[in-house]
């Protein structure tokens, strides 16, 4: 077996209070007993794995992501996490998400948002596309801080306007 680095102690040391609490969901609690993992990405072939994970997705889950080169992560300090079985994912600046995921029919957005949280997680922004993402993060906790409106010159270049729309972009903090 493999010695724990500090983030997986940190998460362990979350877990068992958790459970001793009662405050772990049924559903975390499953998801861990089935091996669904989340390991920090610590090389450069790690990194690079995650871009070609996430730029997977479908192309309306891609637009609410900040979808930065291998090269952007690394200079940004970026630190990136994926699910074993790579069908989920969340990277963390300083003590801001960015760019978590979940390929459809995962359900990993809960079992990620812990593990953000544990590690460190207060603030994060997302597009405000029919209220779902604030709303998904209200349930841990966010608050909506600012609002912005959508700026064309910042969007991706591959926005979809015909379906999304020009949504506001919110900034949340716990």
């Amino acid at each position: 077996m493999e010695p724990l680095d500090n983030s997986a102690h940190r998460f362990a040391d979350l877990i068992g209070r958790a459970v001793l609490t009662g405050t772990i969901s049924a559903a975390i609690l499953s998801d861990l007993e089935r091996g669904k993992v989340i390991t920090e990405c610590c090389s450069l072939e790690q990194f690079a794995r995650f871009v070609e994970v996430r730029e997977g997705l479908p192309q309306v889950a891609k637009l609410m992501l900040d979808r930065l080169s291998v090269d952007e992560y690394v200079q940004q300090r970026v630190r990136l996490f994926l699910t074993q079985d790579e069908r989920g994912g969340f990277g963390v600046v300083g003590t801001e998400l960015v760019s978590l995921f979940s390929y459809p029919g995962a359900r990993y957005g809960e079992l990620l948002m812990e593990r953000a949280i544990a590690e460190g997680v207060q603030f994060l922004s997302c597009f405000d596309v029919g209220g779902s993402l604030p709303r998904f993060y209200e349930r841990f906790g966010f608050k909506e801080v600012a609002r912005y409106s959508f700026d064309p010159d910042l969007a991706p270049r591959d926005w979809l306007y015909d379906s999304l729309g020009t949504p506001d972009v919110i900034q949340m903090a716990r």
